[in-house]
Order: C-alpha cells, then sequence, then structure tokens
C-alpha cells in the first residue's frame, strides 16, 4: 500500500519496529488542513490498535 506517511515510520525505524495503522480520510485527502475522518473510522481503528496491543507477545 502506498502512504506518504512512511517519513513517520521511518523517524523510529532505527530504534524499533514500526506498525502503522491506516484510518480512511474524508474523500481521500491527507497530510492537509482539511483532511478529516469519521468519529465511526476512529473507532474502528481504536478498536485494531486494542486488538493488536492484547494479542502483543513481547
Amino acid at each position: 500500500m502506498f502512504s506518504g506517511a512512511g517519513h513517520d515510520a521511518a523517524a523510529m525505524a532505527s530504534l524499533t519496529d514500526v506498525g502503522m495503522i491506516f484510518v480512511r480520510c474524508k474523500g481521500g485527502i491527507s497530510h492537509h488542513p482539511a483532511e478529516s475522518i469519521t468519529a465511526e473510522d476512529a473507532i474502528i481503528g481504536a478498536k485494531i490498535l486494542l486488538n493488536v496491543l492484547e494479542n502483543f507477545d513481547a
């Protein structure tokens, strides 16, 4: 999946493994002041993060 957010992961990659959760933006607008997500999509992203943390085997 192409993402312009690779720089976010690159900044941390020398310190630790990195995973990213992507939440869709209204109209596909990203990295812009008009970027916006719905509450429903935010909840889905939060549930995914919770599932990852609950199943993380350190």
